[in-house]
């Protein structure tokens, strides 16, 4: 099994302060079919992780 059929199942929460790190993972998992939550701060990850 390929590691990115396993992501494919599940929702990846992404968090980085920098625009560019952001920007780049979420083009390269989104094109591998990955679903992603992007966030730049931990705050504002931790807080949409709970709902």
């Amino acid at each position: 099994m390929d590691v990115f059929d396993k992501l494919r199942t599940m929702k990846i929460l992404l968090i980085d302060d920098d625009e560019w790190i952001r920007d780049s993972l979420s083009i390269f998992f989104e094109a591998e079919g990955c679903q992603l939550m992007v966030f730049e701060t931990a705050e504002e990850g931790l807080a949409e992780f709970k709902d």
